[in-house]
């Protein structure tokens, strides 16, 4: 068993309910979005979004698999990004 932690665990059931109560989709009298794009809509937002650069790519900040830590050297299977290193758990700097 890993020590990770599933969003549930955060949740308390009195939480949970409360949240799909208040759920405006599930509600059968809530109004439907009529808005509808057109693909000349759609075409022209594409249009707008083109300045990105393609040498600006991101990194992940977490790893899984198998990896030998930048720092120690030791094998690890959890790896996070640390000042461009992919670091273990006992060498990431919290």
């Amino acid at each position: 068993m890993t020590d990770d932690a599933t969003l549930s665990n955060f949740v308390s059931a009195d939480e949970a309910d409360s949240d799909a109560d208040s759920d405006p989709a599930a509600d059968p009298g809530t109004a439907a979005n009529t808005d509808r794009k057109t693909d000349a809509d759609v075409g022209a937002n594409a249009d707008a979004n083109t300045n990105t650069h393609a040498t600006d790519t991101g990194h992940s900040t977490f790893a899984w698999g198998e990896y030998t830590c930048d720092r120690c050297g030791n094998a690890t299977e959890r790896a996070w990004r640390d000042d461009g290193d992919l670091v273990c758990p006992n060498c990431k700097k919290w």
